[in-house]
């Protein structure tokens, strides 16, 4: 079946976005070797981690005493603070930086339904970060988000889709995909 305009538009806008974020992931390994002086490997860092101050402790051994202090805000919901509180592990924005950390509270604020939690979640699991890469469960995470019309998420996961990551990977569904992302715009 071919191509109609259309289509042919949204993939060409999924390739440009793409690349862009291909290049800021390319950025971000360049920034990561010039402050580590080498590439380092996921089991690297997470060797690294278990010698840091913030180790991997298994659920069981944690305490309950939050690691982040609670969100200032009133008004938050339980989500919308456990989220918060993974973007400031994730960013070391006042404490120290942790993607460990940050997939603890994205996985919380996920569990609760947080699109951008579970779409951050995704993002952790396909680049490997506080865990060990797994393509499957980041493209689950970036379906249930998707599911929820969180477009970074629908861009996510048509691209899985176009390059076959953690999903079979099928063009046809790679443009839905874009397209579903696409008609949202963006409103920043």
């Amino acid at each position: 079946m071919p191509l109609t305009r259309k289509n042919k538009i949204v993939i060409g806008t999924g390739l440009v976005l793409a690349l862009l974020w291909y290049d800021v992931h390319r950025r971000e390994q360049a920034r990561e070797q010039q402050e580590y002086g080498a590439e380092r490997t996921v089991v690297e860092m997470n060797e690294e981690q278990e010698h840091s101050a913030v180790a991997i402790v298994a659920p069981q051994d944690r305490s309950s005493e939050p690691i982040l202090p609670h969100a200032e805000r009133k008004t938050l919901s339980d989500s919308t603070a456990e989220f918060d509180k993974g973007m400031k592990a994730f960013w070391g924005d006042g404490v120290p930086q942790s993607a460990v950390e940050a997939l603890r509270w994205f996985r919380a604020a996920a569990d609760h339904g947080h699109a951008e939690a579970q779409n951050y979640l995704g993002m952790l699991y396909g680049r490997g970060r506080g865990v060990q890469q797994n393509y499957e469960e980041a493209a689950k995470w970036y379906r249930q988000a998707a599911d929820q019309r969180y477009a970074l998420a629908q861009f996510n996961l048509g691209f899985f889709y176009q390059n076959g990551w953690g999903v079979t990977k099928d063009e046809a569904e790679a443009v839905q995909w874009y397209h579903k992302a696409a008609e949202q715009g963006d409103e920043s």
